[in-house]
């Protein structure tokens, strides 16, 4: 396979998995709602092809547009499991707010 086509994959894969993060979606609630099994959807994330209509029906469920998938992905690589309840965790340049630290009081 010609090496930017497979990069393009790749980063299709990355992309498939990073939109639906974003969504606030498991992968079991995506593969429902797009009603698919769970191993399609893995399989996708992973590193298997997803055909056009799939496509299209993936950026539907998730309020996208077909080209998202095809931008670059942001983070270079998307964790496995269960999106984060952490909404600073997909963009690691963004400093989460500090716990446990109080405000300074203006009184």
């Amino acid at each position: 396979m010609n090496k930017e086509i497979k990069n393009l994959l790749t980063n299709l894969n990355r992309r498939i998995a990073e939109l639906r993060i974003e969504a606030g979606l498991t992968q079991e609630q995506l593969a429902e709602k797009i009603g698919v099994p769970l191993r399609a959807l893995q399989y996708w994330e992973a590193d298997r092809t997803i055909s056009l209509p799939y496509l299209i029906k993936l950026a539907r469920t998730l309020g996208r547009d077909p080209a998202d998938f095809f931008e670059p992905p942001r983070v270079k690589h998307v964790k496995k499991g269960r999106p984060s309840k952490n909404k600073y965790a997909l963009y690691p340049k963004t400093a989460a707010p500090k716990k446990g630290k109080e405000r300074p009081r203006h009184d």
